[in-house]
């Protein structure tokens, strides 16, 4: 087996972080579905902002969110490879 090139490598982790932001909106889509029946919304940042509980916000909340988490760590990622003298890119 060949290790794969710069290219391959990148459209796999883009499919992974894809198939974890889609998994993340349906989880808040049935999370939603089922929260609806104990609250209308919550809270967040300390009050800060206040999010109603549907379960197409809970989805869009969930994609956002591990969208910017996989966004931050693929930068991360990016960063420090760039510092490596042996990475190939």
């Amino acid at each position: 087996m060949q290790p794969l090139g710069t290219q391959q490598t990148r459209k796999l982790l883009v499919g992974i972080a894809l198939v974890v932001v889609v998994v993340s909106m349906v989880v808040g889509l049935v999370i939603g579905d089922n929260a609806q029946a104990v609250t209308d919304r919550f809270t967040l940042f300390g009050g800060m902002l206040t999010v109603p509980i549907t379960p197409l916000h809970l989805a869009a909340y969930g994609g956002v969110v591990s969208a910017g988490v996989l966004s931050i760590v693929y930068l991360l990622v990016r960063l420090v490879s760039t510092r490596d003298v042996q990475a190939k890119l």
